[in-house]
């Protein structure tokens, strides 16, 4: 069925276009701030969890994608981030167990050597976008509710110690 939007998965057999409007910004999504490139990226991340028996039916939902230079966390920044050029996401892997081990086996794949691949640790949260680069960083959560950016190695080093502390 059609809503306002379109058909539920207008972009591509597990996306639609609401998916990568957040609920941080009045939006109305619009699919033509999608690139195709990352819609065919999360596909193919998705496709392949799923065929995996650790990940099989745990999806790949979004959290968000698509930003506008005025969003919170874009303001934030020097330059906006590629989420307002609509080539990234941010991905809910709180289903799948251990975000570290997800993450390394992500990072080994040959499809995503054109890929960037950021995680949050604390957040239970995957970045994925289609640059066209091989960035690879990690992030936590300081005190003031900013993000700390260091190398993935780094956050999950800090996040494991910070989660025998409590």
């Amino acid at each position: 069925m059609d809503d306002l939007f379109g058909p539920f998965n207008d972009l591509s057999e597990h996306y639609a276009t609401k998916h990568f409007f957040g609920k941080d910004e009045n939006l109305v999504p619009d699919r033509s701030k999608i690139n195709p490139m990352l819609v065919n990226k999360l596909e193919e991340i998705y496709k392949f969890l799923d065929n995996q028996p650790e990940y099989k039916g745990k999806g790949f939902p979004l959290l968000g994608g698509y930003r506008s230079k005025n969003h919170p966390d874009e303001r934030k920044k020097k330059v906006p981030g590629s989420h307002t050029h609509g080539i990234a996401a941010d991905v809910d892997v709180s289903q799948h167990g251990d975000i570290e081990k997800l993450y390394r086996l992500l990072d080994k794949q040959p499809f995503m050597k054109d890929t960037s691949l950021g995680v949050y640790p604390d957040g239970k949260s995957l970045h994925i976008d289609v640059r066209g680069k091989n960035f690879r960083w990690g992030a936590l959560k300081k005190a003031n509710g900013d993000n700390e950016y260091l190398t993935a190695d780094e956050a999950f080093r800090r996040f494991k110690s910070r989660k025998r502390v409590k």
